[in-house]
This record gives C-alpha cells, structure tokens and sequence, in this order.
C-alpha cells in the first residue's frame, strides 16, 4: 500500500509512521524498515519496486519534500505511476513531505507528483494551532 504523508506537524507524521512499523515483524525489523532521503530518480525507481527478504511485510519510507521543488519528465512521472500501481501487497510505501513550520509555505498541488500521491492514501498533517 502507497502512503503520503505531508504537512508541517513533524510529530503526527512521525507518529504515524511508528503506527505502521509497529505492524512489522520484530525479528526481521532490521531488514523490513528502511528509511531512504530523497533518492535520486533511478534509485527512486529502484526502491519503488523492491521486494520484501523475509516473509511478512516490508515498509519503505522516501522523504520526498525536496521532490516538490524539482521538476520530473512526463516519462518519469508514467513510470513511478507504473510503479506504484504495481505496488505488492507486501510492501507498504510511505511518501513523507515534512515542511518546515518557519517557512509558511505548502506542497504545490499543481505539479503532476503532487496530483499522482493523492491519490493513494494520502494525509494532510497541518499545523496544530497553540492557545493562549
């Protein structure tokens, strides 16, 4: 399953995150978690298509909010969708944006990574507002 988690509430995403590891198996956890920072696209490819080691599920978190401020090839755009649409039901994805809260700024919902990651099971986390 294809998660994407964005906003500037770092906590709640973290949060939710440690809800799906915990689904793991824990024997096996160091090989069926791995957490990767922006691959380059190639790489990206490469880790949307891995397959579990060991039985049970495997989860892959990309951090991805610096893909928001880059531009991808339609051809590179068809080929994650092909990706992610032939996601095994053993592997767990999650697309993480952490926006800096100090910024003010939002994901541009306009580019076509934006519009492919709704799509799945997608989350806003907006900032939790503080009272006086």
């Amino acid at each position: 399953m294809i998660y994407f988690f964005y906003g500037d509430e770092d906590f709640n995403i973290d949060k939710e995150v440690e809800r799906l590891k915990s689904e793991l198996d824990p024997n096996f956890i160091e090989m069926s978690y791995k957490v990767y920072d922006h691959p380059k696209f190639p790489d990206l490819i490469a880790v949307l298509r891995s397959q579990p080691m060991m039985f049970g599920k495997m989860l892959i978190v990309i951090d991805c909010v610096n893909y928001f401020s880059q531009t991808f090839e339609d051809k590179e755009i068809k080929e994650i969708s092909a990706a992610i649409e032939n996601n095994p039901d053993t592997l767990d994805i999650v697309f993480r944006a952490k926006i800096s809260r100090d910024e003010g700024k939002k994901l541009d919902s306009r580019r076509k990574l934006f519009k492919l990651l709704v799509k799945t099971n997608s989350k806003e986390f907006p900032t939790i507002p503080t009272y006086k």
